[in-house]
């Protein structure tokens, strides 16, 4: 209806003409109202049937034009809530919360509403992120909901739930780090958690946990910094790298170009060109 008025409104500014209210029902034809009309029926006998997946699918096929829209509005509210809790009685919380949302515009202007959709919506998806918590694809769809839809103290507990994973991840990357296991993925997978917000448009309120990995990255390059060998030296450009310090990549580069000088007349020459290609020194590494 809200969608007939305004085309009625429209070509009432554009005639300059006051034009009857009852012109917005011209929207929909005389055709459009009888398929609509035949298809609410067949989802009513559906929905009486029990048959809800039917009676939704019909029900949302009838583009509004019908002459019952407050019964149809009610039959995809009632159809989307009853899937809905069908889907979570089999323990998938995805269907069910692929329901609830999906219902969610019909319920949009009811007040009260019926049965709240999205209260249902929301309990699911933080349900989901509860069974699994360190699944940052289920986080980042919650995230994305819980802040279209403005729910704030939602969107908080989400933000610290990522937050909480990416202080898991430095927790165990620090019980398992060694210079020859640094097991630097999970540094890169705490990151990764960190960055979901940015993603997802939300401001940033993780910056402590933030700083905390960027002092990781150093020290782990740092680490491999005071090593004299290529894989070393490797490893610490690569840890400077994530935690964005040009200033360290340059003195590792500068370390290898000085330990390739010093191999590139013996035996070694073979390290020497791979020190000098660190060093982004590809006319010494030629030359060899």
């Amino acid at each position: 209806m809200i969608r007939q008025q305004t085309l009625a409104a429209l070509l009432a500014a554009m005639l300059g003409a006051v034009v009857n209210v009852a012109l917005a029902d011209d929207v929909c034809s005389a055709a459009e109202y009888q398929t609509s009309n035949a298809k609410m029926a067949r989802a009513k006998a559906a929905e009486s049937q029990g048959n809800m997946e039917e009676a939704l699918r019909l029900a949302k096929g009838t583009d509004l034009c019908v002459n019952d829209e407050d019964g149809l509005r009610s039959l995809i509210i009632s159809a989307s809530y009853k899937l809905g809790q069908a889907a979570e009685a089999g323990d998938n919380l995805e269907a069910a919360f692929g329901y609830y949302q999906g219902g969610m515009p019909a319920e949009q202007y009811e007040n009260p509403k019926p049965v709240d959709l999205l209260a249902n919506a929301k309990r699911v998806m933080l349900e989901m992120v509860a069974k699994s918590p360190s699944d940052r694809q289920t986080a980042r769809a919650a995230l994305e909901f819980m802040n279209r839809e403005n729910q704030s103290a939602d969107v908080a507990y989400i933000v610290k739930h990522m937050d909480t994973q990416a202080q898991r991840l430095l927790a165990e990357e620090d019980k398992a780090f060694s210079v020859t296991s640094p097991h630097k993925e999970l540094l890169e997978e705490a990151e990764a958690w960190l960055q979901e917000q940015r993603l997802t448009g939300v401001p940033e309120s993780t910056e402590p946990t933030a700083a905390r990995l960027t002092a990781r990255f150093v020290a782990r390059g740092d680490t491999f910094a005071a090593l004299d060998t290529y894989s070393a030296l490797e490893n610490a450009i690569s840890y400077y790298q994530q935690a964005e310090r040009t200033d360290k990549q340059e003195a590792v580069k500068k370390k290898a170009r000085q330990l390739a000088d010093g191999l590139a007349n013996g035996t070694r020459w073979a390290e020497a060109v791979r020190l000098y290609e660190l060093a982004d020194d590809s006319k010494q590494a030629e030359a060899l």
